[in-house]
């Protein structure tokens, strides 16, 4: 806080000419702003949910025409909206077409895990031919990146006898086994709880189903013992200055093997990395959201651009369950990708050819909860269809109950971003006592 109030006076005093930060250097002192970069535009941390929701890549574009300065968005995957902006003329699109590194992004290689062989009735973690690239990468010297985005050793522990599992008293969610530390843990409100023996309903044995990058990690560090291995992710840089201890060892050549979630993809220039390598690409592809795809063509797309930075040429090996889908046949072809996204996009009647606001309606008590957000549905119906605005439910959140609270939700959806605002502004988003109505303007997700 201290820190960044004298940075703020800095600039108000014209001590400094240049803000980098996140969000909040939108709102830097400036008084004669000459431009505004936003790198990355396409992430979804710009999004701010708590408190008053807004978007720092379309703030950054607002401010930067009330100053009358050029705003520039940077990224290697546009978002959907940014790309259709430059399409239709509103944004002006300039293109790199050349590698910053000599050797060009190298073509995604698909392991299709339908036909890899079963190991005593199971499908093996990591694919023999994964296996084989890994192996040939760390023979040549080189360095490799693995990523799985899913954090912790295994996303569920069950009962082997009564079927019994643990969940969160609040989410109702399962709680996530993180195996060195022998807890079990909410991802979503921090709840957490020691890992018990057995079953405390049966006693019997417990079994750990899917996983995350704990079990990643130790899969990896049997098949290569001799291979130095770090692992970044929410939970390993959770303490001040670990992100830059682990990306420094890497970068340093003290470790060989850097696994972990979507952070290893983002930006990272090591020109060591020969090998870079996707572990779980279908259960960021299959979320239930509409951006399930553009999220997972953003992240492959960035992992991809991690590889073959040096003078030896990189590989990058996806392994999946679904090779045919889209995402993967046009990698490196933004404009391939946002064609074959369109068609859905138009039909279903979403961004960025439609316009959302998800109106959020949640409580402690269940019932409470979904009744208000049924009268809230049938009032704002009433003259919803004369202004142009669809208005879709309510129904169960995909997180149907999240930090104590039962959420449900009313999507709002109209062709015309301006009808929809005016037709928000004479309504009132009311609900009975216990129950908060939160507005969020062009959603990021619906979960």
């Amino acid at each position: 806080g201290g820190q960044r109030l004298r940075e703020w006076r800095r600039i108000r005093a014209g001590e400094a000419q240049v803000a980098v930060g996140a969000r909040s250097a939108l709102f830097a002192p400036f008084q004669r702003l000459g431009l505004v970069l936003v790198d990355e535009e396409h992430d979804d941390s710009y999004k701010q949910n708590d408190g008053v929701t807004y978007s720092g890549r379309d703030m950054a574009v607002v401010r930067a025409a009330r100053a009358g300065c050029p705003v520039v968005l940077g990224t290697a995957t546009p978002s959907f909206e940014t790309w259709q902006n430059a399409v239709e003329g509103r944004y002006g699109l300039l293109e790199l077409r050349e590698r910053a590194t000599p050797r060009p992004v190298p073509v995604v290689e698909l392991v299709d895990l339908r036909q890899v062989e079963k190991v005593d009735g199971h499908r093996p973690l990591i694919a023999p031919e994964v296996v084989k690239a890994l192996q040939a990468c760390f023979d040549g010297g080189g360095q490799a990146i693995a990523l799985f985005n899913r954090r912790g050793y295994a996303t569920c522990v069950q009962c082997g006898d009564c079927g019994g599992e643990f969940a969160c008293p609040s989410c109702g969610v399962s709680l996530v086994l993180h195996h060195r530390q022998r807890t079990l843990t909410c991802h979503y409100c921090g709840f957490h709880r020691s890992m018990p023996e057995g079953c405390p309903a049966c006693g019997g044995a417990l079994d750990v189903l899917g996983t995350g990058t704990e079990r990643v990690e130790e899969a990896l560090q049997t098949l290569f013992p001799s291979v130095p291995i770090g692992r970044m992710d929410a939970d390993t840089t959770a303490v001040r200055g670990a992100h830059h201890r682990i990306l420094a060892e890497f970068g340093e050549g003290r470790t060989r093997l850097l696994v972990g979630t979507q952070i290893v993809a983002k930006g990272h220039d090591f020109p060591g990395v020969q090998l870079a390598v996707v572990l779980g690409a279908d259960h960021v592809l299959m979320m239930p959201d509409f951006r399930a795809s553009e999220r997972a063509w953003a992240l492959l797309t960035q992992l991809a651009g991690r590889a073959g930075r040096g003078a030896v040429a990189g590989r990058v090996l996806v392994q999946t369950h679904h090779p045919e889908h889209h995402v993967f046949r046009t990698m490196g072809d933004p404009a391939a990708f946002f064609a074959e996204e369109e068609r859905s996009r138009r039909m279903m009647r979403y961004p960025p050819f439609y316009r959302l606001a998800l109106v959020r309606v949640e409580g402690a008590d269940r019932d409470r909860s979904a009744q208000a957000a049924w009268a809230l549905a049938r009032q704002l119906r009433g003259d919803a269809k004369e202004a142009g605005v669809d208005v879709i439910g309510p129904a169960q959140s995909a997180m149907a109950r999240l930090v104590g609270r039962w959420r449900n939700q009313i999507i709002l959806r109209a062709k015309d971003a301006g009808a929809l605002g005016r037709w928000l502004s004479r309504h009132t988003l009311s609900a009975p006592q216990g129950v908060r109505v939160p507005l969020d303007i062009d959603p990021r997700d619906l979960m």
